[in-house]
């Protein structure tokens, strides 16, 4: 409930209109991953954006505030923003050839595809390329597998060595990408002792834990550690800045 919500609820609340702008909080930024990489156009970039919507406990339909905004906004119409060159660690490897492991549900592929677009530019431009699988995932197949074109073309192209797609509402069974992730255990495991880097990006609330757990199940499962030593590997991949992750909670 919004303090504008609870001021209709309790209308014997006298606020003058001073007093309720101290009240409200200042609207944060919206930052969102950029999801193309200049190498295929060094002209225009663009980004990955879910339509926030959603019904209040008090009946009022919530939308998103800048999410809704673009969502409404017509082809060639104009929003402001500015794009931030922020000193991270979450970018491809300079080498090349090093195996790559991405797991973007939803809009937190859009980093992923950033990362496909520079592969299939340095591929056309001869260089060689590390093997890379991406684990993806949505609702169902009709409604939300968005890339799903381009996915499949970096995976035709060898781009992509692996694309694994989990539908958490369809069939009888939610399949998330953690589920995926150890049904390719073998394969995980033979690309991370090859010094594959990891990439996370999405929900930090339950995906990424549960990715990181899955990570460890599968050093158990194929790499033959306990518990205690899948922690302390986990541990030394995120010093080693191999297992990175772009998360947020909203």
């Amino acid at each position: 409930m919004t303090l504008l919500e609870l001021l209709e609820h309790f209308r014997s609340a006298a606020v003058s209109l001073g007093e309720l702008v101290s009240l409200l909080p200042r609207m944060g930024p919206r930052y969102y991953s950029i999801s193309s990489s200049p190498l295929a156009n060094h002209n225009s970039c663009s980004i990955s954006v879910s339509k926030v919507t959603f019904t209040t406990p008090t009946g009022r339909i919530h939308n998103g505030a800048a999410s809704a905004t673009i969502a409404a906004t017509a082809p060639g119409g104009k929003l402001m923003g500015s794009v931030r060159n922020l000193s991270s660690s979450f970018k491809l490897p300079e080498d090349h050839s090093i195996p790559l492991v991405m797991v973007g549900p939803g809009t937190g592929v859009a980093p992923m595809m950033a990362f496909l677009q520079e592969r299939a530019a340095l591929a056309a431009g001869g260089a060689t390329l590390g093997p890379a699988h991406l684990f993806f995932g949505c609702r169902n197949s009709k409604e939300d597998y968005i890339y799903q074109a381009e996915m499949e073309k970096y995976l035709e192209t060898g781009v992509l060595a692996g694309l694994h797609v989990a539908f958490s509402r369809e069939g009888a069974l939610k399949v998330y990408v953690q589920d995926l992730i150890l049904q390719q255990g073998q394969t995980m495991w033979q690309l991370l002792e090859a010094g594959a880097y990891v990439y996370v990006c999405g929900d930090a609330r339950k995906m990424a834990p549960d990715v990181r757990v899955a990570f460890k199940d599968v050093a158990q499962a194929w790499g033959g550690k306990n518990a205690t030593a899948s922690e302390s590997w986990m541990g030394s991949l995120l010093e080693a800045k191999r297992y990175l992750e772009d998360v947020w909670a909203g």
